[in-house]
């Protein structure tokens, strides 16, 4: 990035160079320019994360009814939530499928 803030680079050389997307180089180059040194550090929050995770209270019931209940289905605790909170927890939330651990939560290292 530095050859495009310093120097004025073009983004698209400096993209066939690095392998970098020239969008990215552009909008990191620019948001330099408006902010400085922080826009290198600033992580934005993402909101999609915030609409994939769940309430306490649903999560606590995951916990419990896992803890509880080992032998029930994930399809099971999903339609008991759905029940309870007019809301069933989504496979982004990583308790519908994929790897959990012991308490129902969806683990990194599938493990």
């Amino acid at each position: 990035m530095r050859p495009i803030v310093l120097y004025g680079d073009p983004a698209i050389q400096r993209a066939k160079e690095t392998g970098e997307a020239r969008n990215t180089l552009e909008r990191k180059s620019d948001d330099f320019d408006d902010q400085g040194m922080v826009s290198l550090f600033a992580s934005k929050p993402c909101k999609q994360a915030e609409a994939w995770s769940l309430p306490p209270e649903m999560r606590q019931l995951i916990v419990d009814l896992r803890v509880e209940l080992p032998s029930m289905s994930l399809r099971e605790i999903a339609d008991i939530c759905e029940i309870r909170f007019n809301r069933k927890p989504s496979h982004h939330t990583g308790v519908t499928h994929g790897h959990h651990n012991d308490n129902g939560f969806r683990t990194e290292s599938g493990v």
